[in-house]
């Protein structure tokens, strides 16, 4: 969704993305929809709007990542995953690391994106493990986070902070990042089955995960910006078998109202 709400955006099995006026209603087969952009060579997995409502960021099966202008749907960079270089002495958190694991293959794929709320960093989830991130200025891949041990899905930035981010992926695990310093600051356990879906509340004070375990959990969490560790996580509630046996994939929280949430299942 756009920052002013006016806009709804889409990511297809066709390799497309779209733009969609709501406010036009159901005028008709394809009304609102006032922007295709193409280019992606697989389904779209994941798509991140800009705090400023000016750039989207979509993430493809066919790993890459684009960023596009919503002025007038061009793609203003493509980065395919597996044609990006690095220098080794170079790191986004000041410290010599590689930017990528040894297990970087071209048969891994990416499932989820997200953007820091300062907009310096793009996040994308991998199959590979780690979650890579970008320097959105200079479009260069900075930092690979290791610490999952299955493929990183599930992706959320916080709205008050621009180091931390959540995610989670196929080992059960939600991890919280310091990316100040590129470590993992906290493991939240307790879903027994890959995490599909991250969302954290407006006052960043609650967190949402859903789980191929058919549930929802609801985690209260604190963080001090910039100490190290200082991230906390309690699991207050489990909303066990949702649907009747059918597994929750997507999640949302209401702008308006913050900690009230919705989902789709399948």
């Amino acid at each position: 969704m756009s920052p002013d709400n006016n806009r709804l955006y889409s990511g297809g099995r066709d390799g497309t993305v779209r733009a969609w006026d709501h406010l036009l209603g159901d005028a008709g087969a394809g009304a609102g929809a006032v922007l295709v952009m193409a280019g992606h060579a697989a389904a779209v997995c994941a798509l991140a709007v800009d705090a400023g409502g000016k750039r989207l960021y979509s993430a493809g099966a066919d790993n890459v990542v684009r960023v596009w202008l919503l002025a007038d749907g061009s793609c203003l960079r493509s980065s395919n995953l597996f044609a990006l270089t690095h220098a080794d002495a170079t790191s986004y958190f000041g410290a010599p690391q590689r930017a990528y694991s040894h297990s970087f293959a071209p048969q891994h794929k990416v499932y989820g994106v997200a953007l820091s709320r300062d907009g310096r960093r793009c996040f994308a989830g991998c199959t590979d493990k780690d979650v890579k991130v970008w320097d959105t200025a200079a479009g260069t891949l900075k930092l690979a986070l290791k610490g999952h041990e299955g493929p990183v899905g599930a992706m959320a930035a916080f709205h008050t902070s621009s180091t931390r981010l959540l995610t989670g992926a196929g080992d059960a695990t939600i991890r919280a990042w310091d990316l100040e310093r590129g470590r993992c600051d906290c493991v939240m356990e307790g879903h027994s089955g890959p995490v599909l879906a991250v969302v954290i509340s407006s006052d960043d004070r609650r967190v949402y995960s859903a789980s191929s375990d058919q549930s929802v959990r609801v985690w209260e969490v604190t963080f001090i910006e910039g100490a190290v560790g200082a991230f906390k996580a309690q699991c207050l509630r489990t909303m066990g078998n949702c649907h009747q046996g059918r597994i929750v994939r997507c999640l949302a929280i209401s702008r308006f109202v913050p900690r009230r949430m919705c989902w789709k299942m399948s």
